[in-house]
């Protein structure tokens, strides 16, 4: 991705960010149930 000059600059960014939001609402103490969500999310159903 960062080959791409506009990625680089965009990865840069988010790279030297403070801190990152998360707008997902899973609530879960579960590993298992965590994990996937924060790999590639549920199904990208908040996209």
């Amino acid at each position: 991705l960062c080959s791409i000059d506009s990625n680089a600059s965009a990865m840069k960014t988010i790279d030297s960010g403070l801190f990152a939001l998360c707008l997902d609402s899973l609530d879960s103490s579960d590993p298992q149930t965590l994990i996937p969500n924060l790999l590639y999310g549920d199904n990208a159903s908040n996209r």
